[in-house]
């Protein structure tokens, strides 16, 4: 009796592990067929394109450059009208951009592309795939088959999506539920069923709320205004009228008009947590830190549990005025509770010789290595504690350590103590460091690093020109530094136009998401922007020489 039951266990555990096999064999292949779907529409779109003495551009990449069918273009499509409105010549512009892979899968297929569109230039936007892959040249081959498959770089994405969300909410949309942009088409027949609907029915004031919920979601913020002022002369006592009129007035930059709703929405309910969180956002974007403060110390204490993105914020904000001890103290709670969080160990390191705190200090960045030790900020901050105290040998041991751990972020390390060498009146020192880091890099077997250089090795011997170009808020000095100097290589920043562009608007103009945390998946504006910043380096390169076309 008991040999049958531990029989049909068994027969049990392997239906199931057979069914979930099964089920992601299937996922796999719908993923790569979708794959090929977006792949397909791509190179039918660059089968169109008319032979012809055009200067011909191949643009790589991953999900950054393909052009997704999410209605938001690419950067790639956005250049070709914009170079050819531009200047005189004719161009055409060929887009491999392909979601989900990596370097090693756009070096492999190079060759076999540049044959296929003849490129005269090749411009590049990759390596933020390669995370997690340290191999050899000699491992190419090799590489992980569970990495390559659709499936794990599918949970990668979702995990990812959920520690982000976890760590960096977007509280302005609490009340309204979470953002879902449509295409053109489906927003307006949305519209248009709900004005229709409001027309037998105005005073259903659900059918407002939710074409309010369709004008925010859309970013159609003046209409989104007008509606929630219809919503609230209804309802003038309801605490979502108020709240969102006060979004409204918000996302149309009326800070006053806003911060008076949303606190008579907190006087409806005193409770209602979106307010708080939208008076936070306002009063920083406004410059008034103390009033942030006030209203980031209530969220906390109405959430009632921690968050590690408020805490952050918190600390921010005191650091901004000067209350150097209170930020302290708040880092050091979140760098207990999350050793692996580099900002708040850097805002440690600028902070514990004023308090005089070196010694508590040291034993939270040792904790940090201890309990993370791919946490490169506390071997940096603890490597420059050895230098300050002569004890050169121990910081190079620390960045000899980091290395093994780690053969990216130790260049972070490297070109985070260059500069404190030079704020600190010793580039001779830097320039030591400087000549260790090149050595380093001879050596790195960085998988990306090695692509970058086996890119502009092919596309030398081919006689195409190669365009480097970083991400955006990225530096696109990190790039710079995998090649010699000498190579003849353009390269493009999309560090400064990002950063103006986030001056005077919102995260959610240029980017749908944020799975690299500073940036993400670029909106048709922010492909754009990318793609204006792209011509302008391009027809200045292409005027600059004597044949640009071939």
């Amino acid at each position: 009796m008991e040999l049958r039951i531990k029989k049909r266990y068994l027969q049990n555990g392997a239906l199931i592990i057979f069914g979930l096999i099964l089920s992601l064999l299937i996922l796999e292949i719908m993923l790569r067929a979708a794959g090929s779907v977006i792949l397909g529409v791509q190179r039918h779109k660059n089968a169109q394109m008319e032979e012809g003495q055009a200067y011909r551009i191949l643009t790589l990449g991953e999900s950054t450059t393909a052009n997704m069918q999410n209605g938001q273009s690419s950067w790639s499509e956005e250049l070709e009208p914009i170079l050819n409105n531009k200047s005189s010549m004719h161009f055409e512009v060929f887009n491999e951009g392909i979601g989900n892979l990596d370097t090693i899968y756009i070096i492999s297929h190079l060759e076999e592309n540049i044959d296929r569109y003849r490129p005269n230039m090749i411009i590049v936007m990759m390596g933020t795939n390669d995370r997690g892959l340290n191999h050899t040249l000699k491992d190419l081959n090799n590489i992980s088959f569970v990495k390559n498959l659709r499936v794990h770089k599918l949970f990668d994405r979702i995990a990812e999506g959920i520690q982000y969300n976890f760590d960096q909410k977007n509280d302005l949309t609490l009340s309204i539920g979470e953002i879902k942009k449509i295409s053109e088409e489906k927003f307006r027949q949305e519209e248009q069923k709900l004005k229709k609907n409001l027309e037998i029915n105005p005073e259903d004031t659900a059918l407002l709320t939710l074409l309010e919920k369709l004008y925010f979601d859309n970013g159609r913020f003046l209409e989104f205004e007008e509606t929630a002022k219809r919503h609230f002369e209804m309802e003038p006592n309801d605490q979502k009228a108020n709240f969102n009129l006060g979004l409204a007035y918000h996302k149309n930059k009326k800070y006053e008009d806003a911060e008076n709703m949303y606190k008579n929405t907190i006087l409806l309910n005193p409770s209602f947590f979106p307010a708080y969180v939208a008076l936070v956002d306002l009063y920083d974007k406004t410059g008034r830190k103390e009033d942030a403060i006030k209203y980031r110390i209530a969220t906390i204490q109405l959430a009632g549990h921690y968050e590690e993105a408020w805490f952050m914020h918190l600390a921010e904000l005191y650091t901004n005025l000067s209350y150097y001890d209170l930020s302290y103290e708040i880092l050091k709670t979140v760098a207990y509770n999350n050793p692996d969080n580099e900002k708040a160990i850097y805002l440690i390191g600028s902070l514990y010789e004023k308090l005089n705190k070196t010694d508590e200090a040291v034993i939270i960045f040792n904790y940090a290595i201890e309990k993370h030790p791919q946490n490169y900020a506390a071997y940096t901050e603890l490597a420059w504690y050895d230098i300050k105290t002569n004890r050169t040998k121990e910081a190079q041991e620390l960045l000899d350590r980091l290395k093994t751990v780690n053969s990216y972020t130790v260049f972070i390390s490297y070109d985070d103590l260059m500069e404190r060498y030079i704020k600190n009146g010793q580039p001779e020192k830097a320039e030591e460091l400087s000549k260790k880091m090149y050595e380093l890099r001879k050596n790195d077997f960085s998988i990306t690093y090695r692509n970058y250089l086996e890119l502009y090795k092919i596309t030398k011997a081919r006689g195409i020109k190669l365009v480097v170009m970083q991400y955006p808020t990225l530096d696109v000095n990190e790039l710079k530094k995998i090649f010699r100097g000498d190579e003849d290589i353009i390269f493009i920043s999309n560090k400064e136009n990002f950063e103006e562009a986030l001056k005077n608007g919102t995260y959610e103009e240029y980017f749908v998401d944020s799975f690299r945390r500073t940036w993400g998946h670029a909106t048709k504006k922010g492909n754009r922007l990318i793609a204006e910043n792209v011509a302008n380096v391009t027809l200045s390169m292409i005027s600059a020489s004597p044949n640009p076309v071939i």
